[in-house]
This record gives C-alpha cells, structure tokens and sequence, in this order.
C-alpha cells in the first residue's frame, strides 16, 4: 500500500461524510490492488497501476465521484451500475448510496483488463 500524504491532505478537507466514503473506496481499492500507487493528478486522488493513472475520485457538493478512465469498464458493468448516475466515464454516487465493495472489485478487475501487457511495473518511477 503506497498511501499518499498529498490524499491524506484531501481527504482532511472534505465533508465527513464524503471522507468516510470515499476512505472506505480508497481501502477497498488497496486490498484488491495492494500493488497501486497514489497521488494527487488534475487536483483529485487517483490510483497509478504500472506507471499510469488508473482511477480517480473525487468529493463534489451533492456527490462524489469515481473516474474509470474507461468507457469499457462501463459498458461491461452497466448491470452493476444502474443504480447511479453515469456521465461518460465517471460514475457519480452518493453517500447514501456508495459503490458496493463488490461492484467496485469488479470495476479494478476490469480496469486491470485494459492495462497493457508491456507495461512494466519499473514505470512506477514516472512520478
């Protein structure tokens, strides 16, 4: 687990509720990904898997956020995500309705899919 500083500072500064959230995405993210890095990338916290940007979140006003980075992992989990709003590759939850830690292991593993095979994990260092 390669937990950030920078994330920690986010997460300090966001409404509890949105914080015990989106801690508890961040948690869930490491123990089906221990190998993932993050930081802080376009002001939100994202998960780098072999050196590239692999989710983001993120706590708005009324919502909070997960970015997939891939129209495919939407398409392939559209089942899953009926219950929340989708815009193009973000899936938008509320606090009252967080993504489930069963949908959320289905959206790495589908995350990871897309990665490409001759992405070595000694591009990590590409901070």
């Amino acid at each position: 687990m390669n937990h950030s500083v920078e994330v920690d500072k986010y997460l300090e500064n966001i409404p509890e509720e949105s914080k015990k959230a989106l801690q508890e995405l961040r948690e869930n993210v490491f123990e089906f990904l221990p190998e993932a890095e993050e930081y802080i990338y376009y002001h939100m916290p994202t998960f780098r898997y072999k050196g590239k940007p692999f989710l983001v979140y993120a706590s708005f006003k009324n919502h909070c956020s997960l970015i997939t980075m891939r129209q495919s992992v939407i398409e392939n989990l559209k089942e899953e995500l009926k219950g929340y709003a989708v815009a193009g590759t973000t899936i938008h939850f509320t606090t009252a309705n967080p993504i489930s830690k069963e949908t959320l292991k289905k959206i790495v593993e589908e995350r990871i899919l897309g990665v490409p095979k001759s992405l070595s994990s000694s591009s990590n260092s590409n901070k």
